[in-house]
């Protein structure tokens, strides 16, 4: 069976509502598992009324992972279609994740 398989799983810590470490981590995106801290980019922000992340800057979260992942191209996809995929799904399970923090829908 011929298939490619990508993962991606992100963790942070939380205290008072304000996030204080968040990283990412990657299998598939780099000749080994990979673990990219995102908390430049994320970390120390305010978990605001809305569910969102007051002055989180996902799209510096996205650009961190996508200058960080080095996957290869296969038939499946390219190196360039799966590192803007990482960064994403990267976005989009910070978003999510800060939702489920605060009980708000993503």
């Amino acid at each position: 069976m011929t298939g490619a398989f990508t993962g991606n799983a992100q963790t942070s810590t939380r205290r008072s509502f304000a996030s204080s470490v968040a990283r990412a981590a990657f299998i598939s995106m780099a000749p080994t598992p990979l673990v990219v801290d995102l908390t430049d980019a994320v970390g120390g922000r305010t978990i605001g009324s809305a569910g969102s992340a007051e002055g989180a800057d996902w799209s510096a979260a996205d650009e961190i992972v996508r200058d960080t992942v080095d996957p290869e191209g296969d038939i499946h996809a390219t190196a360039e279609y799966r590192r803007h995929l990482a960064g994403v799904l990267t976005v989009r399970a910070l978003a999510e994740a800060t939702g489920a923090a605060t009980g708000k829908a993503a």
